[in-house]
């Protein structure tokens, strides 16, 4: 490493002004994100009486992004990812103001609700991927992972307070609020990405133009191949934690006093496996090492929770969870994001969403049929065998480092 790329490296993402106004735009976002994601579904709750009614809301929310997020990062490509960013959150900032006013007016309806909660997320689709890469653009490329590490627990940090503000805020004064903070953060972020530079990149002869071409040009690629199919897997049979640590939580009886702690538990082992993530990556430990330890961790967490040996061991086992998901999540998003062919990278991006979203939403539906017909504690175990298994195969498998660009689909076949 060079003398200028030592004294970047020490200086970190932070040094950089752009960088910081991204960062502080997306905690703004994601905690608005979730301060909305309680309002209205109280809301929706309070207009239907249905939990039905509230699970179609759910779908609408995060439908889209399953649905489009690789569509958004052909867009990404093609476009300055600043002007679709700024787009994008403008449209998102404008149906939140509407529904901020029919609420705050008493004039909200269900159709109002659903049709400007499926707005904001298609534009939220759209984006995802233009204001990720835009933001980590805004460092040297050797901080690109740091960046990413940094957003990412950032993200972690506003996801464990939004929900809070907001069931503080319904509680006191009404959804509308919540409403009207999401349309405000999403200013924050058009004001942010008006003074980050143009981000475009153009296309390499040859380079995968639409979804197909784009899904088989990540599976010739051995390294994308690779981080795609463990950044799935973990979401499908880890990242459920999140959505059903209620019934885990009331295994012990007492589901409504241990929930807020799981949860928490879960954000702040995100921003401890940002710090292990640093010192590993320090030391030089090997990307493949990492997700593969970091998913035989959280196997053991994951045995520990279906063991159930009462609260402090289930905190425990969270906060393990948590850190363990933040290393295999930054370590894959960075190797798709860098190491994606050039003018592809949006596309990339768009399809570790859409593997990562599709992944979780599929897994949190398996796991709770399993938790229901068989108990918490075997689909944990399940899971956690799956994790291992795979785990172990990895391990022996091709390696997550080096510049993958130049390995292909014979590569793969020597796995």
């Amino acid at each position: 490493m060079s003398f200028a790329a030592r004294t970047e490296n020490a200086r970190g993402p932070l040094h950089y002004p752009q960088f910081r106004r991204a960062l502080l735009s997306r905690a703004a976002s994601t905690a608005g994100d979730w301060m909305q994601i309680v309002a209205a579904g109280w809301l929706t709750y309070q207009l239907t009486d249905s939990a039905v009614a509230v699970g179609a809301l759910t779908a609408l929310s995060r439908g889209p992004a399953i649905a489009l997020s690789s569509y958004g990062g052909v867009l990404a490509d093609r476009f300055d990812r600043r002007r679709l960013g700024i787009a994008c959150c403008a449209a998102q900032a404008l149906a939140a103001a509407a529904l901020a006013i029919l609420t705050w007016d008493g004039e909200v309806d269900l159709a109002a609700l659903y049709s400007l909660t499926l707005a904001i997320g298609l534009a939220n689709a759209l984006s995802n991927s233009a204001i990720q890469i835009a933001a980590t653009t805004t460092v040297p490329p050797e901080l690109s992972k740091r960046a990413i590490a940094l957003t990412s627990v950032t993200s972690s940090t506003a996801r464990a307070l939004g929900p809070a503000l907001g069931g503080g805020l319904v509680a006191v004064l009404g959804p509308g609020p919540c409403f009207t903070a999401n349309a405000l953060s999403f200013v924050v972020v058009v004001v942010a990405l008006a003074t980050i530079a143009p981000s475009h990149e153009k296309p390499a002869p040859g380079s995968p133009q639409g979804l197909r071409e784009t899904i088989s040009a990540a599976r010739a690629h051995q390294v994308l191949a690779v981080a795609l199919v463990a950044a799935g897997l973990f979401a499908t049979l880890v990242a459920p934690l999140q959505e059903l640590a209620p019934a885990i939580a009331r295994r012990n009886g007492d589901g409504a006093h241990v929930l807020g702690f799981l949860l928490a538990a879960l954000a702040v082992g995100g921003i401890l496996g940002n710090l292990v993530l640093s010192r590993l990556s320090e030391r030089g430990v090997a990307r493949s090492q990492l997700v593969s330890g970091g998913m035989l961790a959280c196997t053991a967490a994951l045995l520990s929770l279906a063991a159930d040996g009462g609260y402090a061991l289930d905190i425990a086992a969270m906060l393990c969870a948590g850190a363990c998901w933040q290393i295999i999540y930054v370590e894959t998003l960075s190797v798709v994001q860098l190491e994606a062919p050039r003018g592809s990278s949006g596309r990339m991006v768009g399809l570790f969403y859409t593997t990562f979203l599709g992944g979780l939403t599929v897994g949190a539906m398996a796991m709770g049929a399993v938790f229901d017909l068989a108990g918490v504690d075997i689909g944990l175990a399940i899971s956690a065998a799956g994790l291992a298994v795979y785990a172990l195969w990895r391990m022996r498998g091709a390696a997550l480092d080096g510049d993958g660009a130049a390995q292909s689909k014979q590569g793969s076949a020597e796995q």
